[in-house]
């Protein structure tokens, strides 16, 4: 197997591509000039790639239609131009490869904001200190609404079960866990949202999602509820 390595991390990763593949024929595109570069990309089997723009050449993006795989290490690729990328390349995304991360950081922004650590800052920077006076909810009274069940929908349902909330999900499939006491499919979604304290956004961007939460949609949502997003701006 040719596996042609695009961005700079030889110094950093070699060691440990060669122990993940001790059988493939490695092309390191960083120490090839323009002509061995143009080859290795026209008989690779596999191309590793950061971020595909930058990492390879405009006048080499043709060659990537013939590898089995183009495998980019970002969690999605939205912000490619598929009209500039050839008709038939294999494209592979890291998706769900930083969902632990991503899922601890909205449950550090849930309890944030029900705990109004925000506003309690700010007062403390100006020296106030309020004993009562802040609006503080439980996450353990509360319904949890998490949009998209992917890896990151999935590790933060594990994150935030151990603090009892009643865990809801929402997907294009239908979510199945252990974990979740209610589970909806795309076309329940203002069903789903009445009912939520918390919502979380966890779906890719696509032409089905872009514009999702609406104003009629976040009209359905009770007064006083969170709105986490750890997707796209555009839902």
């Amino acid at each position: 197997m040719n596996i042609v390595i695009a961005p700079p991390i030889k110094e950093t990763y070699e060691k440990d591509i060669h122990t993940l593949f001790p059988d493939a024929a490695l092309f390191w595109l960083e120490e090839l000039d323009e002509e061995k570069r143009k080859k290795a990309l026209e008989k690779a089997d596999v191309v590793l790639s950061r971020n595909i723009v930058g990492d390879i050449r405009k006048e080499e993006i043709p060659l990537l239609a013939k590898p089995a795989m183009v495998q980019t290490t970002r969690t999605g690729v939205d912000h490619l131009d598929f009209k500039k990328l050839p008709k038939d390349i294999h494209l592979y995304c890291n998706s769900g490869g930083w969902a632990r991360g991503i899922a601890e950081s909205a449950c550090g922004m849930i309890i944030a904001l029900n705990r109004c650590l925000r506003e309690q800052l700010q007062d403390l920077q100006q020296g106030k200190f309020h004993i009562l006076g802040y609006h503080q909810k439980l996450l353990s009274e509360e319904t949890v609404l998490i949009a998209g069940f992917g890896g990151i929908g999935q590790a933060l349902a594990e994150v935030l079960s151990p603090f009892h909330c009643r865990l809801t999900a929402i997907s294009r499939h239908l979510p199945k866990s252990p974990l979740l006491d209610k589970a909806y499919t795309m076309d329940q979604l203002e069903e789903a949202v009445k009912e939520a304290d918390v919502l979380v956004l966890a779906l890719p961007f696509t032409k089905e999602t872009e514009g999702l939460i609406s104003r009629h949609i976040l009209s359905l949502m009770k007064e006083d509820s969170l709105l986490v997003d750890v997707a796209r701006a555009q839902l």
